[in-house]
């Protein structure tokens, strides 16, 4: 005679089963995010060195460069290269920001340093980062949407078409609630001709946009 134990033996065995399938799947689901996040940090760290092999100029030569025409010739056997952080908070979100580079081969930076001038034809590496944060008492404010819309653009202007041109355009959103953050990064290889220029604008209200240090960069080096 079979004792009641050993009925319940199959039953256990396939409930074990289920169980060790279900692990499997959970595990492999964590492993493809795992790898695409070492993916897209692997690409993020190869383009930080891609760009700071571009040698900065002197700093006391950039700390000169206030509002109005900022120009750094080709260095001789290095590949063009910019990365600017903004000069002051920006208010308006309809105009674009001005910028101060923290190294700079060979571009230009023009119109109140909003405009950014590609100093050769080639293949560039376009790209920026925005970090976004909401105030304390931000969304408690008379008129402010519950769901925040993070809106950035990149673009170009070149001397054989008239008008703007978007060559990087960043939609995203974040809940309005009390300390809530997130950070946007966007980049693109695009084709650009000498005396091309690009101009940025966040779309985004200031209040939500963290200008402190390291919170914005834009730039763009030959691929």
């Amino acid at each position: 005679m079979i004792s009641p134990r050993e009925e319940m033996t199959p039953a256990r065995s396939e409930e074990a089963l289920v169980v060790i399938t279900r692990h499997c799947r959970d595990m492999k689901r964590q492993e493809t995010r795992l790898r695409l996040a070492t993916a897209f940090l692997l690409l993020s760290s190869v383009t930080v060195l891609l760009v700071l092999h571009a040698p900065s100029r002197d700093r006391a030569t950039d700390q000169t460069a206030t509002v109005g025409r900022l120009a750094s010739p080709v260095l001789q056997g290095k590949r063009p290269g910019v990365h600017l952080m903004p000069l002051a908070q920006h208010r308006n979100n309809t105009k674009p920001i001005q910028w101060e580079p923290r190294f700079n081969n060979g571009f230009s930076l023009t119109a109140n340093n909003t405009l950014l001038t590609v100093p050769l034809d080639g293949l560039y590496y376009v790209y920026f980062g925005i970090s976004y944060r909401i105030p304390g008492n931000y969304c408690e404010q008379k008129g402010v949407d519950r769901i925040q819309d993070l809106h950035t653009q990149v673009f170009k202007f070149t001397a054989s078409y008239p008008k703007d041109i978007v060559i990087i355009k960043s939609i995203d959103s974040m809940t309005c609630t009390i300390l809530a953050q997130r950070f946007v990064y966007a980049g693109q290889l695009i084709q650009l001709l000498k005396n091309d220029k690009l101009k940025m604008i966040i779309h985004t209200p200031h209040e939500v946009v963290n200008w402190f240090k390291g919170g914005i960069y834009f730039g763009a080096f030959l691929s």
